[in-house]
């Protein structure tokens, strides 16, 4: 979060890649996070975003595993972070993959 509008237009519109540089890694297997195209425009990227991401059956069930590592991921030059899913996150996607 960005709270200064200045800084935070400023960022966004120098990471308006940012879309291809987002994934989800399910225990080592990277996936493409999938933007909605009406969230953005070539300028600047909004600040709140909707993503999805298309996982296997595999993938899928494997957040119902408390074993398992599930890392949420961005790997832009100006903005890098992963950030591992608890297991209570795990299984609240979980419950909402099989809704």
């Amino acid at each position: 979060e960005i709270d200064d509008k200045i800084e935070r237009e400023d960022f966004l519109s120098r990471v308006v890649d940012l879309p291809q540089h987002t994934y989800i890694d399910v225990n080592g297997d990277r996936v493409p996070a999938e933007f909605d195209p009406r969230q953005g425009s070539e300028d600047k990227l909004s600040s709140v975003q909707y993503i999805k991401f298309t996982l296997s059956e595999e993938q899928a069930a494997t957040f119902a595993d408390e074993t398992s590592r599930i890392t949420l991921g961005f790997d832009h030059p100006l903005y890098t972070c992963d950030y591992v899913l608890s297991a209570g996150q795990k299984k609240t996607l979980y419950d909402d993959m099989k809704a």
